[in-house]
């Protein structure tokens, strides 16, 4: 059985000059369409802790707290929030994919 990671708190309005962060929602009723018997698990939010180990403290406090754009050039709190979600969702299929050894997806 094919496995997502997916929640609702990773979805948002469309951002800046890219769509992405509306798109988790409409790929996930694709798979669900194409495999019905897939199966959805939640993600583990990305951590502040996370994030610094890709990007400088300073600017993941300030992308967070709203001083500096994200990654879609936008300052929205509706993106904001969705972040450790969306991270999250990369993570734990990486991890869950080691541990099972099988292919888990994330939008």
């Amino acid at each position: 059985m094919i496995e997502h990671v997916y929640d609702t708190r990773m979805v948002a309005p469309a951002q800046g000059y890219s769509p992405s962060a509306a798109k988790p929602a409409s790929v996930v009723a694709a798979w669900k369409k194409a495999f019905p018997d897939i199966a959805s698990i939640p993600p583990d939010a990305a951590t502040r802790e996370d994030f610094e180990r890709a990007h400088d403290p300073d600017y993941v406090r300030d992308v967070l707290a709203g001083a500096l754009p994200n990654g879609f050039g936008t300052i929205n709190p509706e993106l904001t929030v969705t972040l450790p979600f969306t991270s999250g969702a990369m993570l734990t299929a990486a991890r869950r994919a080691m541990a099972t050894r099988r292919p888990v997806a994330a939008p």
